[in-house]
């Protein structure tokens, strides 16, 4: 009926059209005929109406010459309001059309359907707008016939063929329907640490919007005092993240706009610029209107602390990531180890519901891998939603502006993770063979290790580098970029990944003017990363696993031992604290197949406290993120969180000892000038998993105390809170604790009650 009164307003008549399946661009809808590809280009298409019929090209689509061109011959009993028009879709089904303005008639007739960039085709099922960037990405193309009466009428589809497009004058290069969140008054306003923005359109847009050699725009902000930020802007493409059941449906809702991102740090008056330049000619200039911004100073992103820089600060408070390796929604290899159920891939909702759980357990950081199976924005460009080389998906680019702000809404700061190894490697987790750098899926390198090297493949790094700075670089949800998970596994090798890490960093600080911290990651334990690379001056701080096997004396360290030599290794060239960087474990739990259960127990339950009094820069991040989530495994966040609250670790005499304990007893502590933060683990539990007895245990501080009252406080390790407190009078010399009833572990807190420090 819609149909029909269409047609009765004088305007042609439309299909019925399907729904299309983003994932496949399969047509879903039963209203739908679809006649499979002819071998000979000769279709005959018997009618089915009211139902729309389908017929797809045989001809492979042209990178130019937009216009199809097919030979239409109906019978005589075809109805009399029989359509016809010609539709493209993308890998991932977006599907547009161009409709005959006339119905058909009895007989031959020669018929030509425009579907280039210059040519505004109708979005269907969506709300994408036709952009020269959605006509270079045609994937297929076809036809398709209906009618509001029943028909089994034959129309002969035949001599499809592809013609050259008439390309008209370039016309004048300018920017146009610029988009400011001006009030009813006409100003700009804003307030520091919240996020002000715009967009625009550029005249003409370029194929590529991606591609800054082909346009390239950035808005400068100039304080008042003189201090500017450069912001480059980006190409979005709004869209609509829905519930899909067992996955998340990514829907465009626009055509797409350059947009930039401005978060301001100190309140005054910004004089705003905006330059754009096509094809790397001279930028052409626009002075907005002044962004007027209220508030206080504000400086809510993560830094290195300069006075002590094994830790990190925020705003100049002390700062200790406590969290998880959320590196992806599901993870096969922990369901095949471990046994639990998998996790529906429902993207941002399985991360609200991973996150949200997180902070509630007192989690503040998480770790983020954008990989193809994840988050990843470029990827080979015939896997659903990804564009190929060079062009950045749109949807996982919205779920990561999604998962970004709800980690700010709740707390979290995310370690985000740029590359995973898997990507650049023949050999560990290979996916070279699918990477849109490979020569076999468009690209230009035969081998994975050319990556780290290659010109071409450098300024290709460089663009997706700039396209990340420029979407989510003011976001002070990000806790740090981390250029690659486990650079040893890929295949990179010596001085090819210490060049590429130089390079990389440096542009990556170049383009971020919110001084993000940068760094890598390896594989294995502290022994791994190479010393070159943890050196340098680009990298601000260090990330490792901690991974080991199991045995009583087999296994050479159990975690608490493990994570205490990361740091404090004493042996030439081994602990990680003689860069002076902040060292943070990413990866842990058993050994990377995972192992038994209580091991990993053990593992997750002292982990966290044996990374604080070996001074890591926060708590480790357990791979087996499921399990924990599955199980409600949460408790440890909680007590470490609680124990941790009002707690500052930074000081330039503070470092860590190990307590000399009995035999069976592993004890170390995080000592400062009139403060102490300790941990005592059995060593059974520690390599077995097996729990321990209750039992007095005798902890000797050392004669470095000075006499005087102290305050004693012993923490449940477990579940966090105060088991109990003493307060005592020190009459000097050595000075031995008493923890009574422990089993498997505790913590405790030991301080001056006068304030002063200790000798030492």
């Amino acid at each position: 009926m819609a149909a029909q009164d269409r047609r009765q307003r004088g305007t042609p008549l439309q299909p019925i059209l399907p729904m299309t399946c983003s994932r496949h661009g399969t047509l879903l809808s039963l209203l739908i005929l679809s006649l499979p590809l002819l071998a000979e280009e000769v279709a005959e298409a018997r009618l089915a109406s009211p139902l729309t019929t389908v017929i797809t090209s045989p001809l492979p689509t042209p990178r130019e010459g937009r216009v199809l061109a097919v030979s239409v011959t109906v019978s005589t009993d075809a109805p009399a309001d029989l359509g016809i028009g010609a539709w493209v879709n993308d890998h991932d089904g977006t599907w547009h059309q161009a409709l005959h303005p006339q119905p058909l008639r009895p007989g031959s007739q020669r018929l030509r359907f425009p579907l280039s960039a210059a040519n505004r085709l109708q979005a269907e099922g969506h709300g994408a707008t036709w952009t020269p960037l959605a006509a270079d990405l045609i994937h297929r193309a076809g036809i398709l016939l209906w009618s509001s009466q029943a028909s089994e009428a034959v129309v002969t589809i035949q001599d499809w063929a592809w013609e050259e497009t008439e390309v008209g004058p370039a016309g004048e290069q300018r920017l146009h329907d610029l988009r400011l969140p001006l009030d009813s008054q006409g100003h700009w306003a804003g307030s520091t640490g919240e996020r002000s923005s715009a967009s625009f359109l550029p005249q003409p847009l370029p194929v590529n919007p991606f591609d800054p050699d082909a346009f390239s725009a950035e808005a400068i902000f100039t304080h008042e005092s003189g201090a500017q930020q450069r912001v480059p802007a980006f190409w979005k493409q709004a869209m609509d993240l829905q519930e899909g059941g067992d996955r998340e449906i990514a829907q465009a809702s626009d055509g797409g706009r350059f947009h930039f991102r401005f978060r301001p740090r100190l309140p005054g008056t910004y004089q705003v610029e905006l330059r754009a330049s096509w094809a790397q000619a001279e930028a052409q200039r626009w002075q907005l209107t002044p962004l007027v911004v209220d508030g206080e100073p504000w400086d809510g992103y993560v830094r290195v602390d300069a006075d002590d820089p094994r830790f990190f600060q925020v705003d100049g408070s002390f700062f200790w990531p406590i969290g998880i390796n959320y590196h992806s929604i599901t993870d096969k290899r922990a369901v095949e180890r471990i046994g639990h159920p998998g996790t529906p891939m429902r993207g941002t909702l399985s991360y609200e519901a991973y996150l949200r759980r997180l902070a509630a357990a007192g989690g503040n950081a998480a770790e983020i891998w954008m990989s193809n199976w994840n988050l990843a924005l470029e990827w080979r460009g015939d896997w659903p939603g990804y564009l190929g080389l060079g062009r950045y998906g749109q949807a996982n680019a919205a779920r990561l502006d999604a998962v970004l702000d709800l980690a700010w809404e709740l707390g979290i700061r995310i370690n985000l993770v740029i590359n995973n190894h898997g990507q650049v490697s023949e050999r560990t987790n290979r996916e070279w063979d699918d990477n849109p750098y490979h020569v076999d899926n468009g690209g230009f390198l035969r081998n994975a290790a050319d990556y780290f090297t290659d010109p071409q493949a450098q300024r290709y790094q460089e663009r997706y580098r700039r396209y990340l700075v420029a979407r989510y670089a003011d976001h002070p949800a990000i806790l740090g970029w981390k250029l690659s998970s486990e650079i040893n596994l890929t295949a990179g090798r010596g001085h090819q990944l210490v060049g590429w890490h130089v390079s990389s960093a440096r542009h990556l600080r170049q383009l971020d003017g919110y001084g993000h911290p940068i760094t890598t990651h390896w594989s294995g334990s502290y022994t791994t990363p190479d010393r070159r690379i943890v050196s340098l001056p680009e990298i601000d701080y260090v990330c490792i696993n901690a991974y080991q096997g199991r045995g009583r004396r087999g296994n050479e360290h159990h975690i608490a031992q493990l994570l205490w030599l990361s740091t404090r290794d004493p042996g030439q060239g081994r602990g990680l604290h003689q860069f002076h960087k902040p060292v943070l474990v990413t990866e842990y739990g058993g050994s990377h197949l995972a192992g038994a259960r209580h091991h990993l127990l053990t593992d997750h339950r002292s982990g966290p406290w044996a990374s604080l009094v070996a001074g890591h820069a926060g708590s480790p991040m357990f791979w087996w993120f499921e399990w924990i989530d599955q199980y409600d495994l949460w408790a440890p966040y909680r007590a470490l969180s609680d124990f941790i609250a009002g707690e500052d670790l930074r000081h330039p005499a503070a470092r860590s000892v190990r307590l000399e304990s009995s035999d069976s007893w592993w004890a170390s502590a995080w000592v400062q000038p009139g403060r102490v933060l300790g941990y005592i683990a059995h060593e059974e539990w520690l390599y077995h998993g097996t729990s321990s007895e209750a039992e007095t245990v005798g902890i000797p501080i050392g004669e470095a105390v000075q006499a005087g009252p102290m305050e004693l406080e012993w923490w449940c390790a477990d579940g966090g809170g105060v088991l109990g407190r003493q307060s005592f009078q020190h009459p000097g010399g050595p000075l031995q604790l008493e923890a009574t009833a422990v089993r498997d572990h505790r913590a405790f807190k030991l301080w001056r009650r006068d304030g002063l420090a200790s000798s030492d």
